[in-house]
């Protein structure tokens, strides 16, 4: 339910964002590409992103639901351990345990490519 409502808050946004437009007349359509966003980085965090998204899919799901809540959607401890209905000491334990072995997999990709 939280992701639901993230990604479709998301996309709303997404087609809200205004562009950025030459203002002399005649350039009325012209968009002007933003600079933090050159082709090389949106290409590395698209693939940082896909291994991420892999790490994700191989923790075990008591994990992944704790590393979701927390680090993607952003809840507090006590959301998530409230969801998850579990004890705040054991959602920190879970994320721990996540975190680490997500760590992991995005050191050997890292060293990789660098």
């Amino acid at each position: 339910m939280y992701r639901i409502a993230t990604n479709a808050a998301l996309m709303k946004l997404r087609k809200e964002r205004p562009r950025r437009n030459l203002t002399q007349p005649g350039y009325e359509e012209i968009e002007l590409p933003s600079p933090g966003e050159g082709p090389e980085k949106l290409a590395l965090n698209s693939e940082l992103r896909q291994h991420l998204e892999q790490g994700l899919d191989m923790l075990q799901p008591n994990l992944k639901t704790a590393v979701v809540l927390r680090d993607v959607q952003g809840l507090s401890n006590e959301e998530a351990a409230h969801i998850l209905d579990i004890s705040v000491s054991s959602l920190k334990a879970r994320l721990h345990r996540g975190r680490i072995f997500l760590r992991q997999h995005l050191q050997e990709y890292l060293a990789s490519n660098q």
